[in-house]
């Protein structure tokens, strides 16, 4: 059993493919049936259907609830969007004796733990407070009922309470400081360390390098690889291929929106103004976590006909593009690495190499 945003989302997030991996390798021994709980979408029907694999998780009164009717054998945590869903499987499970594995995100560093990662961290979490307050205050209601339904003590209640206070003004991530799953698979050996200040068992953490990364490569193997040093296109043949690939940035409370809308106009303006329609430029956002109205009317008065996706194929995208322009952190500039496409990142903000690994990594 796992989380997940929507009924239509599938494997292309990075977070995903870690536990598409998973799934793959127990299918060779075990007979798998997966069980995902999402918030838009699903079977809103609060019983255990054989044909039906996707429930909405906001049907049931709270995750004690969901684990009785849809005894799941295993619960698996990918990070991402779902904090406290995915605190109130972990806590429930725990509660009811089900084993839970929790996997780290892609590309999340420890960085993104403290609060000297970014000083816009507070007002980056009022922003996020501001246009998404009600969705968050929902799945933090059906945490502290499900902390109390599977019968957690009212004083460690009150002390999840105490700590979600203030909590996600000083860190990123607050989910590791509540306890992590019965095993906990990280990317590098600097993650033991870690998670073992958090009171995690060292026994519990499992070093398995960054799954993510292996279906990608699989994934961009059936594209040509050029030489990187050569220009894909010949410009005189064709124009300019541009693809912007954006990250949540503002959503995740690392930025303002203010600066991802200066970022966002000084790229698509430069372009324009430079070559004029010599250069076509698309943008891929994130599938899940931004919006496309928001992109659409940043570039509505300076470059209208570009194109705006969301659901598409980014490996695809990036191989059709002749340069890849982004900011901030994403997988996704992955990607770009293995097809060998021309790679600028973009940093007016003079942001510290600190807080950015690929700044840091050159």
């Amino acid at each position: 059993m796992c989380c997940r945003k929507t009924e239509t989302s599938d494997y292309s997030l990075s977070n995903y493919n870690t536990f598409y991996l998973l799934v793959r390798e127990l299918q060779k021994k075990f007979s798998i049936k997966q069980l995902w709980l999402v918030e838009e979408g699903g079977n809103l029907n609060k019983k255990y259907d054989a044909q039906r694999d996707i429930y909405n998780v906001f049907s049931f009164h709270h995750f004690g609830e969901i684990i009785d009717v849809l005894q799941p054998d295993l619960v698996i945590t990918i990070g991402g969007d779902y904090e406290f869903l995915e605190r109130s499987m972990l806590k429930a499970a725990a509660a009811k004796g089900i084993p839970s594995v929790d996997i780290t995100s892609t590309v999340i560093e420890q960085g993104y733990f403290t609060k000297e990662y970014s000083s816009g961290i507070f007002s980056g979490r009022i922003n996020a407070l501001r246009d998404h307050g009600k969705n968050i205050l929902k799945k933090y209601i059906f945490l502290i009922k499900t902390l109390y339904k599977t019968n957690y003590s009212v004083i460690y209640i009150l002390n999840c309470i105490l700590k979600d206070a203030y909590l996600p003004f000083t860190t990123f991530v607050p989910r590791y400081n509540f306890g992590g799953g019965s095993i906990n698979i990280v990317s590098t050996p600097d993650w033991v360390k870690f998670l073992m200040s958090k009171g995690i068992d060292k026994n519990k953490i499992v070093v398995s390098g960054e799954c993510s990364m292996d279906p990608i490569f699989h994934r961009v193997k059936l594209f040509k690889k050029e030489d990187g040093r050569k220009r894909v296109s010949n410009l005189t043949n064709r124009p300019m291929q541009i693809l912007l690939v954006t990250t949540q940035m503002v959503e995740h409370g690392y930025w303002k929106p203010y600066m991802r809308d200066t970022v966002v106009t000084a790229i698509v303006r430069g372009f324009k103004e430079e070559f004029g329609n010599n250069v076509v430029i698309k943008i891929k956002i994130h599938p899940v976590s931004e919006n496309k109205e928001t992109y659409s009317r940043l570039i509505r008065g300076i470059a209208p006909e570009t194109e705006i996706h969301q659901q598409g194929d980014l490996v695809e995208l990036i191989a059709n593009s002749d340069y890849v322009v982004g900011f901030g952190i994403t997988s996704a500039y992955f990607q770009a690495f293995l097809l060998r496409k021309p790679l600028f990142l973009m940093n007016i903000f003079k942001e510290e190499s600190e807080r950015n690994v690929y700044f840091r990594e050159k």
